[in-house]
C-alpha cells in the first residue's frame, strides 16, 4: 500500500499519510513493513517524460508491530511509521548515485 496517497514526482520528503493501510493492520493485527525507494529524481526528466539508466536504492525497514492496538492507535502508528520512511529516505537520498545507503 502506499499510505500518501499519490504520487510526488521531484518530491523529498513524505506527504502526509492516509490512515486506511494503519487501520487494516490494526485490525488484522499484522506488523507494517514499511519499503522506501530513494527519489528518482536522478534518472527522470519529468518534464520531458524520459528516463535514463541507474540504480535506484531500495531500502525494507524492520517490521512494525500492531500487537494489542486499537483503533486509538492509528495515528501514533501512521505517525511512528512516516517518521522511520523519512528517515530512511533522506539517507537513501544522500548516498552517491548507485549506492545503496
Amino acid at each position: 500500500m502506499f499510505p500518501e496517497g499519490t504520487r510526488s514526482a521531484g518530491a523529498h520528503t513524505l506527504k502526509p499519510f492516509k490512515k486506511g493501510a494503519f487501520h487494516m493492520a490494526i485490525a488484522a493485527q499484522v506488523p507494517v513493513v514499511p519499503v522506501v525507494t530513494a527519489s528518482l529524481d536522478r534518472w527522470v526528466d519529468w518534464k520531458r517524460k524520459r528516463i535514463s539508466r541507474g540504480t535506484v536504492g531500495v531500502r525494507i525497514l524492520p517490521p512494525i508491530s500492531t500487537r494489542g492496538m486499537t483503533e486509538r492507535d492509528v495515528d501514533a502508528l501512521a505517525a511512528r511509521v512516516q517518521a522511520a520512511m523519512q528517515e530512511a529516505l533522506d539517507q537513501l537520498n544522500q548516498a552517491p548515485a548507485g549506492v545503496n545507503a
